[in-house]
């Protein structure tokens, strides 16, 4: 992802080609999840000229980061994560290691045989990052849809997984926090199962 300026039109076509992209993902029934980004930006405040891609894009569901520290508030958003609604749909959990805070407060990953040392498939990582609130919600996005078998349309996993999200300050929508943080069980009854 990037964040970038749309003030030429190379700007502009990149924007439009990526919304292409997504289009043409969610015809085919794809659910596009994006990382929201690791800027400690607000996205509802944008300037008119700023966009962060791909997450900004139309039928992208963007994921911030929500982290403990010390183990303590699994619901607050982790130190670097985007923030604001529009901008970021929903949170996951995504780690943070910050002052007071613990090892287990990061998120435990399979590590990728591209970097360096981990080449073998038994080695495993503790991160942090929007990138590893990400998949939470893609995971959430295969229950719901194993669930919608005969009618798995990408509305539908959408909006069960804005509808069965957390609200950590009471909000429907929050102007942080979006929908919420997702509960991927409350998604699993809203798409059959329980």
């Amino acid at each position: 992802g990037a964040y970038v300026q749309v003030q030429t039109k190379d700007d502009v076509q990149l924007i439009q080609a990526l919304q292409r992209a997504i289009d043409f993902a969610q015809r085919r029934g794809t659910v596009a999840v994006a990382a929201a980004g690791n800027d400690t930006a607000n996205l509802a405040r944008d300037a008119r000229n700023m966009i962060e891609i791909p997450v900004q894009l139309q039928g992208v569901i963007s994921v911030g980061a929500t982290a403990p520290v010390n183990q303590q508030n699994f619901d607050a958003i982790a130190s670097y994560s985007n923030v604001g609604f529009p901008g970021v749909d929903v949170f996951a959990p995504g780690g943070d290691l910050v002052a007071g805070g613990v090892v287990p407060d990061l998120i435990l990953s399979a590590c990728s045989g591209q970097v360096p040392g981990c080449e073998s498939e038994l080695v495993y990582v503790f991160a942090a990052g929007t990138s590893f609130s990400s998949p939470h919600v893609a995971g959430e996005a295969a229950v719901i849809s194993s669930d919608f078998a005969r009618d798995p349309r990408v509305d539908k996993v959408t909006a069960c997984i804005e509808l069965t999200s957390d609200h950590p300050r009471g909000l429907f929508v929050d102007p942080l926090y979006g929908f919420g943080r997702i509960d991927v069980q409350r998604a699993a009854v809203c798409g059959g199962r329980g």
